[in-house]
């Protein structure tokens, strides 16, 4: 059997939309972060002569912190939208009108009681009069 993903009906609402805006801001900003610290890096090793390459941990890592945070506030608040989505286009199920023990959709015989393996003797029926 294949699970499938059901997609969650009508329109999203404003806060879900609003999350999502935020979510690419920060995933532009993060892009951003990346493109500024590289340069920075490149502008650095060609001021003071040093090779990119001497020093590629530390400008690895430069990046790295610059940016990772930006990121991951986007995904977490990406999830956040998503998972709001989802609650929204649950349907709640509908209520009954009577609780079952009230009105029972049919009379209960005999039949319908299970038989045990341990039991002694017959199991009689009671039935309340009104």
């Amino acid at each position: 059997m294949k699970k499938q993903i059901e997609r969650a009906g009508g329109k999203p609402s404003a806060l879900v939309k609003v999350l999502y805006v935020i979510s690419a801001i920060l995933m532009c900003i993060c892009v951003y972060m990346i493109v500024v610290n590289v340069l920075y890096i490149r502008d650095y090793a060609s001021m003071y002569g040093v090779a990119v390459s001497d020093m590629i941990s530390d400008a690895a890592q430069y990046v790295i912190t610059g940016s990772v945070a930006y990121f991951v506030y986007g995904v977490l608040i990406f999830c956040a939208a998503r998972i709001l989505r989802i609650l929204q286009g649950k349907k709640p199920e509908p209520e009954h009108d009577a609780p079952e023990h009230d009105a029972p959709e049919h009379e209960i015989t005999e039949d319908d009681i299970p038989e045990s393996e341990d039991a002694v003797e017959k199991t009689e029926v009671i039935e309340d009069e009104k």
